[in-house]
């Protein structure tokens, strides 16, 4: 119970801290002197206050999970706290595209908080989006597989505009990572408001979107349902629900590359810790 310590008790050279599921309180360390940090599991508490952008400044981060807490504001300022990424020439390069720099974060999980706001398109900074991040798990007989990736902002109160880059970000990983992702929206409370019109989009993109089964917020929907798919906006010569089974047999568990017969599953907290030293054989590379 009680308080979480500033972080500056914290051994320089800790790099995992796993607290879910206790009775752990109040706001986390506004600073964060732990450089080699790179998975921190605080779900399931009950903290409060906002995320601090200084987690975004762990470059060796690669798991934070702060589901099931108390926390409230915005996304922005810890969005806005990652390592921007730029090309060789010193220009910024377009959400979703791969970067020679970004975070180290493929698993970012703040479901069923109380976070208000947008879902800022910095957020495409994360290692969620980052082809040539090499974050690994350890596979069947105990090879290096690659790690599943997530972004979780379910069940909070977000609101604005649904992000549409995660329609390019999300392919643009899938189509070379060898991984899988699972960027999830959802929740009756989330208030991102659907495309005001049909966008066009690639096949592939559209059976990707179509797996990640997005929704989006339409208060003006005829059949009464305030959550519409994000599929019902989408267009692409190539596809149409006419000719594709959308099925969940079909498409999976709602998070991988369309298609692939690989079964991936979310690792508890637990397990997580348990193959913390191989996920250090990707993540522990970038520096």
């Amino acid at each position: 119970t009680g308080p979480l310590p500033g972080s500056n008790s914290f051994s320089s050279r800790l790099f995992l801290v796993d607290l879910h599921s206790n009775r752990l309180s109040g706001p986390l360390p506004d600073s964060w002197v732990t450089p080699a940090m790179q998975m921190i599991m605080l779900e399931d508490n009950a903290f409060t206050g906002t995320i601090p952008p200084a987690l975004a400044s762990l470059h060796r981060l690669g798991v934070l999970r702060l589901g099931n807490n108390k926390l409230t504001g915005s996304l922005t300022d810890f969005a806005t706290a990652l390592p921007a990424a730029s090309s060789s020439n010193g220009s910024s390069q377009a959400p979703g595209s791969p970067a020679p720099r970004r975070s180290s974060v493929f698993d970012f999980n703040v479901t069923s908080n109380q976070l208000t706001g947008p879902v800022p398109a910095e957020l495409a900074r994360l290692g969620v989006f980052d082809a040539t991040l090499k974050a690994l798990i350890l596979g069947i007989g105990g090879a290096p597989a690659a790690a599943p990736r997530a972004l979780d902002l379910s069940a909070n109160k977000l609101a604005g505009d649904w992000p549409i880059w995660l329609l390019k970000a999300v392919p643009s990983v899938l189509s070379v990572c060898g991984c899988s992702i699972t960027a999830n929206m959802s929740g009756s409370t989330m208030k991102l408001n659907c495309p005001k019109s049909e966008l066009h989009v690639s096949g592939y993109s559209w059976q990707v979107a179509a797996e990640q089964r997005y929704t989006c917020y339409n208060p003006q929907n005829p059949e009464n349902r305030q959550q519409q798919q994000v599929l019902d906006y989408l267009v692409s010569g190539a596809n149409s629900g006419d000719n594709l089974d959308t099925s969940s047999n079909a498409l999976g568990g709602g998070g991988g590359l369309y298609g692939s017969t690989k079964q991936w599953h979310k690792l508890s907290p637990g397990a997580a810790a348990g193959v913390a030293v191989a996920v250090l054989i990707g993540v522990g590379l970038l520096s």
